[in-house]
């Protein structure tokens, strides 16, 4: 028996029997660390360009911030999705299946990267004016986004890279690479806007070289031999990719919906408050993908827990991780919903270079109100990544598609006329309200048909 199966053998092992609080904090806190940092690219230039560029830049980084969910959500769709269906073939002890997902898995993201790349190089003025860029804050969104399309291969390569080692034994592996990416970036993001003084430009250089930081950290896995898994020749599979789809559909559907909902709020704050009001929500919604993250980073944590489990036929594990990840989301929930609702005038001041009266005004008010989201959505995050851990994606996309669309479109459409821009801050815990009533009647469908078939089967 080789040193590489033995340390498999042991990981597995721990993840069949070892305690579930333990398993927890031990998965997730990698997993937060490396989505908080994913969010920190973004937090870090929001930062630097408002502060070494000001406000133009800065609602212009908001404008383009559709574009950037999208390259997220395609790398962690698949990287998700293909690490979910890579730890349940591993219980079965499927070797081939294990190295043709992770082959379809990275050939399907870089072909999705170049695309992107393609966009961006011939089409990034067309995008900035379709995503709501003004004659004032055209310049900078196109600059943004330009680099940052070009650079799309190595951003989604990276997702799907950090979730199967992650998968395959290495949580703090993954964590390093991508705090070594965040390093990077916050430290070039510095001498790049004020040093060299390049502007947007550095900012986006910055951010757009991390992902290849966090590759070279990651190769570590590769080049001791650790990994469990490789790049094997095979046609590509629609089966298998739809295996993977499935698995990380939940994932997709909620980063996605971020980019969209980002695109609407840009919208509908134009009409009602213009570009200040655009640069007010650049702050909310940075910090909003922050502290998402976070819950995004608990989802990925239990996903291997869940899944191995799922595989090996111990539902019963995969419900209490559930319960107990549900209540460590809702304890977090609180920290942070109380640490940001008691400094709103502290944080906005971090993104207001000129001490902007009417903007600090218009965004303390709606960080108090948007942020109220927090009593609801890390448990409804949580949930739906339990059911997408076990290929259930039905579910999880219920969950995904009212809390981060189906709820912001009503909210959206509706609250503005009636409360005027208040409304819009509105949105965002009614439509987490939504995303909990649909959490409750799915516990309530999986309690029935609990009771009319057999007790292992799954169960929040």
């Amino acid at each position: 028996m080789t040193m590489t199966t033995e340390k498999t053998e042991r990981f597995e092992h721990a993840l069949l029997t070892g305690g579930l609080w333990g398993l927890i904090a031990k998965y997730s806190f990698p997993s937060v660390t490396s989505m908080v940092g994913i969010s920190l690219y973004i937090l870090a230039d929001t930062y630097f360009i408002a502060n070494g560029i000001g406000e133009l830049a800065l609602a212009s980084l908001n404008i383009a911030m559709p574009i950037y969910a999208v390259i997220g959500c395609m790398g962690n769709m698949i990287g998700v999705g293909g690490a979910t269906v890579f730890a349940i073939a591993r219980e079965v002890g499927d070797r081939r299946t294990r190295d043709e997902v992770f082959t379809l898995c990275i050939g399907t993201v870089l072909a999705f990267g170049v695309a992107l790349s393609l966009l961006g190089l011939f089409f990034s003025r067309e995008i900035s004016l379709v995503m709501g860029a003004s004659p004032e804050t055209l310049p900078y969104t196109d600059t943004y986004l330009r680099v940052l399309l070009i650079f799309a291969p190595a951003f989604v390569a990276n997702n799907v890279l950090t979730a199967f080692v992650r998968n395959d034994g290495a949580p703090n592996l993954a964590m390093a690479s991508m705090l070594g990416g965040v390093v990077f970036n916050i430290i070039f993001d510095y001498i790049l806007i004020y040093i060299v003084g390049w502007g947007m430009f550095g900012a986006i250089i910055a951010t757009c070289f991390s992902p290849i930081v966090g590759m070279a950290i990651i190769s570590i896995h590769f080049l001791r031999r650790a990994n469990t898994f490789r790049l094997r020749r095979a046609r590509p599979s629609g089966a298998i990719l739809l295996r993977v789809i499935r698995g990380g559909a939940a994932t997709f559907v909620t980063e996605i919906a971020t980019g969209i909902v980002v695109l609407l709020f840009n919208f509908k704050l134009l009409a009602l408050l213009g570009d200040l009001g655009v640069a007010a929500y650049g702050a909310i919604a940075n910090l909003s993908y922050v502290v998402i993250s976070i819950f995004n980073g608990m989802g990925q944590g239990i996903q291997p827990i869940v899944s191995t489990n799922y595989g090996a036929g111990q539902l019963d594990r995969c419900n209490r991780t559930m319960r107990n990840a549900a209540i460590a989301a809702f304890a977090v929930s609180l920290l942070l919903a109380g640490a940001i609702l008691a400094f709103p005038q502290e944080i906005i001041a971090l993104f207001n270079k000129d001490d902007n009266v009417k903007l600090a005004q218009i965004a303390e008010r709606g960080i108090v109100i948007y942020f109220t989201c927090l009593l609801f959505c890390g448990v409804n995050i949580v949930t739906a990544a339990w059911y997408q851990a076990m290929l259930m994606s039905r579910a999880a996309i219920l969950i995904s598609m009212t809390r981060g669309l189906l709820g912001v479109i009503v909210g959206l459409s509706v609250l503005p006329r009636l409360f005027g821009a208040t409304g819009i801050w509105m949105t965002a815990p009614f439509a987490d309200m939504l995303g909990t009533v649909a959490v409750v009647l799915l516990v309530l469908h999986e309690r029935d048909k609990k009771s009319r078939s057999s007790p292992g089967q799954p169960f929040p």
